[in-house]
């Protein structure tokens, strides 16, 4: 894991302690879970033998494996730790606490496996919350699917502009920035300051057939953020003015990095 990845991990596991703790809050002192979940609903908070503690069902979506940022051997003891605390605060404070009860699918980082392992979790009402999926693809059904069902997610991905868009994505909370808090640095400050009107971008992505299989790259979204902002800005009359150029290295062509610096040079720089 890379240092901006154990960054990422800590960030999230604080993150997921308040939103745990908040919505460990709510279901103690109504008995459902945030949107009033009724008797009706598929999901449901339930008692423990006791008759008083809650048992709240975490329903993580994570790839099992692969070298991702958010796969679960590299988040699942975050999950813990922030399990545990979430336990330790609530009996320090009020003397009893909700119980939890851990549910793993593998999203596989797949648009199908994903949503699937949703869908198997709402049938078998064993999720309260979504934790992930964090991929893209793997969140976009599933974030539209959870406010049918009344179950929130949480996640340390879905940075695409899109899942900002709430009258689709209502029950779903990202923990990181997204991509388009990056176009807003990027062009509300750096352009600014710099008094640049000439912009390019070159980005990695999936080309041709190669795009009909693997779909878009994570440095095509995460740019995505950036061209917004400067189409935005150049609407209000900034004049700045975009080029942009993807390339695909493990595409027929290759990258051929001369000829990219060349249309750099030739596209890039102010007249």
């Amino acid at each position: 894991m890379t240092s901006g990845e154990r960054g990422v991990s800590l960030c999230g596991l604080f993150t997921l302690v308040l939103v745990l703790l908040a919505t460990a809050q709510v279901a103690s002192s109504t008995g459902r879970l945030l949107l009033g979940v009724g008797n009706d609903s598929t999901s449901g908070l339930s008692r423990t033998g006791n008759g008083n503690a809650l048992t709240m069902k975490l329903a993580v979506i994570l790839p099992f494996g692969g070298d991702y940022a958010w796969s679960l051997p590299r988040v699942k003891p975050a999950i813990t730790l922030a399990v545990d605390d979430v336990v330790s605060f609530s009996n320090s404070t009020s003397g009893s606490s909700p119980a939890f009860q851990m549910n793993y699918g593998d999203s596989e980082c797949s648009e199908t496996m994903g949503p699937l392992a949703a869908i198997d979790m709402y049938l078998e009402r064993r999720a309260d919350v979504f934790i992930g999926p964090a991929c893209d693809y793997s969140m976009s059904a599933v974030a539209r699917f959870s406010p049918y069902w009344n179950i929130p997610v949480v996640t340390g991905g879905a940075l695409v502009s899109a899942f900002g868009v709430k009258s689709i994505y209502r029950l779903l909370t990202r923990m990181s920035s997204p991509y388009s808090r990056l176009g807003a640095f990027v062009v509300d400050q750096l352009m600014v300051a710099f008094n640049w009107t000439t912009a390019g971008i070159v980005y990695q992505n999936q080309l041709g057939v190669r795009a009909l299989r693997h779909g878009k790259s994570n440095c095509y979204f995460t740019v995505e953020g950036i061209y917004t902002a400067m189409q935005q800005r150049r609407r209000v009359g900034a004049g700045t003015k975009i080029w942009r150029m993807a390339f695909d290295p493990e595409g027929p062509g290759g990258l051929n990095a001369s000829r990219l610096l060349r249309e750099v040079e030739k596209k890039t720089r102010s007249t």
